[in-house]
């Protein structure tokens, strides 16, 4: 009799010891759920000035560019989640992928390759991950597939505020003519241009302070590594 009720007793506490550590496991996963969200929605935070910024720069259309790729790549990444049954923060993956990709197009750009670039960044996605890692960002993936699929569509960089002049909309600057024309023609921006970005040049990249504003907030979020912590393992 002792000897069972010392059996049940150890029984018991095995099975209090194992629903203590799935609980713990499933704790841990969600406090590093909680982690991955939360650096994503960082990452989407520090784009916001360089969004903005565009939407400035290039007049509304620039946002209909963004809502584009932005939706697209949600929506393929959603999909193709589903289709393999995988679970994850994987909306906020597609969504930073998707503005990322957005930030480096033309104004000019055709909302159904801006579309493609957002099933491309999924994709990529899909393609490129191995044991659990990303080998390079699927927006640069996405980017290079565009331009070679579509050159000319891809290197067609409008000035800035050209949507407050309608009947200028339709020029802007190619590069191989910006290169055969000569350099005493050609006038360059200045310092302060350049760092508000009054120049021809994708939608997030041409103002430099924007981008500045975006990297000092994830340095301060702690989001950017500076190699010190890898420095003093060795």
């Amino acid at each position: 009799m002792t000897a069972v009720m010392a059996t049940a007793d150890i029984s018991a506490k095995g099975e209090n010891m194992g629903n203590s550590g799935k609980t713990t496991l499933d704790s841990q996963a969600r406090e590093s759920a909680a982690g991955n969200s939360a650096a994503l929605l960082d990452r989407i935070t520090a784009l916001v000035p360089a969004a903005i910024a565009s939407i400035f720069l290039f007049g509304p259309r620039s946002l209909l560019v963004m809502a584009v790729a932005v939706a697209s790549s949600v929506l393929s990444e959603l999909a193709a989640r589903k289709l393999w049954k995988k679970r994850g923060a994987g909306g906020l993956n597609a969504a930073v992928d998707g503005l990322l990709l957005a930030l480096v197009l033309p104004v000019s750009i055709p909302w159904l390759i801006a579309a493609l670039g957002g099933i491309l960044t999924a994709a990529a996605r899909r393609l490129t991950v191995r044991r659990g890692k990303i080998l390079f960002c699927p927006a640069v993936a996405a980017d290079l597939l565009l331009a070679l699929l579509f050159p000319a569509a891809m290197s067609g960089w409008s000035r800035p505020f050209l949507y407050l002049h309608p009947e200028e909309a339709a020029a802007f600057v190619q590069p191989s003519e910006l290169l055969r024309q000569s350099a005493e023609t050609v006038r360059f921006p200045g310092p302060f241009q350049l760092l508000v970005g009054v120049r021809a040049g994708g939608l997030g990249e041409t103002c430099i302070l924007a981008l500045l504003g975006g990297g000092i907030y994830l340095i301060a979020r702690r989001r950017i590594d500076d190699g010190r912590e890898r420095d003093n393992r060795f």
